[in-house]
């Protein structure tokens, strides 16, 4: 008899819930740049322009996203080894 996943797949409704810690970091990092002027990474430093800083931030919550959704559907394979 085959055994069971002891868990069900992600559901894809929850996907958004991947974004949560990159976009509290970045508000964190910019508000942060804004009051003392230190950042930790330069891509994400609003002396640079925000037009930049915006761009960096799509480009992080798209992979973000991206490596989300692999790993979510990851989680519908059912590899059981008996």
């Amino acid at each position: 008899m085959p055994r069971q996943a002891s868990r069900g797949a992600l559901p894809w409704k929850r996907l958004w819930v991947v974004l949560t810690y990159p976009v509290l970091w970045i508000i964190v990092v910019l508000i942060r740049g804004a009051t003392d002027g230190w950042v930790p990474y330069p891509f994400l430093d609003p002396a640079t322009g925000y037009g930049s800083v915006a761009i960096y931030s799509i480009v992080i919550f798209v992979a973000t996203i991206i490596v989300g959704a692999v790993v979510f559907g990851l989680s519908r394979l059912r590899i059981i080894k008996p």
